[in-house]
């Protein structure tokens, strides 16, 4: 049996990293919302909620069922790390001025 302290601290790191990317996620569904305003209006913040809610409504069910196939600190890691690629993309793809649809495609991966 583990020592309590050993369960409290890796609980602890747990917990942290979640928080770390939930404030993450957050930040840049917030960020991509702001963009699309800007760019487009009510009207592009309509077009991110339906790319972004309507392939992860779909997806989630066929997701959920491979991440519970693999350890949970695994997929947790993976999804995080993958997460960060597709918002660095997205950032890239404002920068150089790619049309907004792309960059709400892009961002849409991050769901």
């Amino acid at each position: 049996m583990a020592h309590p302290q050993t369960s409290f601290r890796s609980l602890r790191r747990l917990l942290l990293a979640f928080a770390g990317s939930a404030i993450g996620q957050w930040a840049a569904s917030i960020a991509v919302t702001v963009y699309a305003f800007a760019e487009a209006g009510a009207g592009g913040v309509a077009l991110q909620t339906i790319l972004a809610l309507g392939p992860a409504a779909i997806a989630t069910p066929f997701a959920s069922t491979l991440a519970d196939r693999y350890p949970r600190v695994r997929v947790m890691v993976i999804s995080d790390v993958l997460r960060a690629l597709v918002v660095t993309c997205s950032a890239v793809l404002v920068v150089v001025g790619a049309p907004l649809v792309v960059v709400l495609l892009a961002s849409a991966l991050k769901n």
